[in-house]
């Protein structure tokens, strides 16, 4: 873990020009993990965040990391899955920062379960935050990016596992497959407006996420401790080591500065090469 650790001061000191300097930007599942890191990132790279999570002390404690570092930010609480959460969210961030110039996309749910254990509520709750909180986002973003007149970035937070079939995954896979898709539907009617519209699909990164499934798979089917489990996974991967949160930094700022303007509809894989395409 140690090594992890450092890789993730190394890539944090590299975010140190001012590529977003002037733009606002809402950044949901902010208060921990590869929204927190992308979050934190933006606002290095000199953009006002709102950190948003369903988590308001997390969110708070992420936004008050970056005031520190003399940024402008702030968190809130966000449901993504409520419509007047989600509003709320977005004109909070207008009536602080007077414009929605940039939103990740990242709030999600996982978990893992075998085909015939799948329950319609079990379903419906990994859909309601996974598909729903994240075209709501989207499109409340949007509008407000519509109306203001000088287009925007919307970065989405797929997975390779939206790429493929996996055992015990089939609620998951659905859903980021669903990003997948609506992030191509989304960018052709959005580019007119010269809103781009993209995704970022991480593999295995060293987050809560990926301890949930050190707990269900490592540990309750394979029957591996987590040291075992994750180097098991690290030799699937051609860069032999899992990814951590800040790995994601990189592909989203790309994304969301000028440099990534001719980026349209795409999902880009972070993963360590796990899937090529």
């Amino acid at each position: 873990m140690e090594r992890y650790k450092r890789r993730i001061s190394l890539k944090h000191m590299v975010v140190a020009t001012q590529v977003l300097e002037g733009r606002s930007a809402i950044v949901t599942g902010a208060a921990s993990g590869m929204g927190q890191a992308v979050g934190e990132a933006f606002a290095k790279a000199g953009a006002r965040v709102v950190f948003a999570d369903i988590n308001a002390d997390g969110a708070e404690a992420a936004a008050k990391r970056a005031r520190l570092a003399g940024a402008e930010a702030f968190g809130i609480v966000l449901d993504v899955a409520d419509p007047e959460s989600v509003q709320g969210c977005v004109n909070c961030a207008v009536d602080r920062f007077g414009a929605v110039d940039l939103l990740f996309n990242a709030a999600g749910l996982h978990h893992m379960k075998a085909l015939l254990d799948i329950t319609p509520e079990s379903f419906d709750r990994l859909w309601r935050v996974n598909v729903l909180g994240l075209f709501l986002m989207l499109q409340v973003c949007a509008r407000q990016m519509i109306a203001q007149g000088s287009g925007g970035r919307i970065i989405n937070v797929a997975s390779i596992a939206g790429r493929e079939g996996r055992a015990s995954q089939l609620e998951y896979n659905a859903t980021k497959a669903a990003v997948i898709n609506m992030t191509r539907s989304a960018a052709l009617e959005l580019s007119e407006h010269r809103i781009g519209v993209n995704a970022i699909a991480p593999g295995a990164i060293i987050t809560g996420m990926w301890q949930q499934i050190r707990r269900e798979v490592g540990e309750q089917v394979m029957h591996l401790d987590a040291a075992t489990f994750d180097h098991q996974i690290e030799s699937t991967v051609p860069v032999k080591r899992l990814g951590v949160p800040a790995d994601i930094v990189g592909a989203a700022l790309l994304l969301a500065s000028s440099a990534g303007e001719y980026i349209i509809g795409q999902t880009i894989n972070v993963d360590g090469g796990l899937v090529m395409n």
